[in-house]
């Protein structure tokens, strides 16, 4: 249950009975439990952007098989396995004592082991290896992953974001920032970076130059849609640090 719900929108530990914390479940368990913790820290960077796919497009973080495979027959047959955000399929496991269980790889893609690396074709069903620590997961290749550093809370953004690449097609991903402690979002306060993933070059790109206008939204100023206010400042980023001073902007 805890393993499933670390690839649901929310997760959160709960249930019938008191006393949930992970350390109640015994030594085992809680490294596992702590195991599955640790890596929603780490995907946050994915599924924030993905959230915000939800957001923007419309789009949703839990995908039925399909969903995205609408023309492979053997997906549409699934009913138990599903995506997480665009490149994670995810496989419960449902009963109880299983060290196994079967799944589908929908035809058209080659998908890679999440825990091993290994590449397995697509349109089969395979028996998979599902210990109590390792909920069967793989990723469609082509897939770009940003992960973060383990965290104790989501605020908690230290460290560089790792980009994971799973090769054997070519894949975009638009990685998606805010400020993460407030609603400026609304107003234009973010950034969106597209990565490239080209497989025949082997080179993972972004944009050689990024425009970012900059608004210091005050009570009388860059308030509501950004796009009927001024911007205080433009900073052309062409991969060099930059640093610009946004004073209070005059009253207009």
């Amino acid at each position: 249950w805890f393993e499933y719900g670390t690839f649901c929108p929310i997760f959160r530990v709960h249930g019938y009975k008191s006393n949930a914390e992970l350390w109640n479940y015994g030594p085992q368990v809680e490294q596992v439990l702590t195991q599955y913790d640790q890596l929603r820290y780490r995907l946050l960077p994915y599924i924030y952007s993905a959230a915000w796919g939800v957001t923007r497009n419309g789009e949703t973080l839990m995908r039925a098989l399909p969903l995205e495979f609408s023309s492979d027959p053997g997906a549409r047959a699934v009913s138990d396995q599903f995506l997480f955000g665009p490149a994670l399929m995810i496989n419960p496991v449902t009963t109880e004592g299983a060290t196994q269980r079967r799944l589908y790889l929908p035809a058209g893609h080659d998908w890679i082991d999440f825990w091993t690396g290994k590449r397995v074709s697509g349109g089969q069903t395979i028996t998979a290896d599902a210990p109590l620590d390792r909920i069967p997961m793989y990723a469609k290749a082509g897939s770009v992953i940003p992960v973060g550093p383990v965290a104790e809370s989501a605020p908690a953004k230290t460290g560089p974001i790792d980009v994971l690449i799973y090769a054997g097609a070519d894949g975009d991903f638009t990685l998606y920032e805010d400020e993460g402690d407030n609603y400026d979002y609304e107003h234009g306060a973010y950034s969106v970076i597209p990565m490239h993933w080209s497989d025949k070059a082997e080179t993972l790109g972004m944009l050689e130059h990024r425009t970012f206008r900059v608004v210091r939204v005050t009570e009388t100023h860059g308030a509501g849609l950004i796009a009927r206010s001024g911007f205080d400042a433009s900073i052309e980023f062409n991969g060099k640090a930059i640093s610009v001073h946004v004073p209070l902007p005059t009253k207009r």
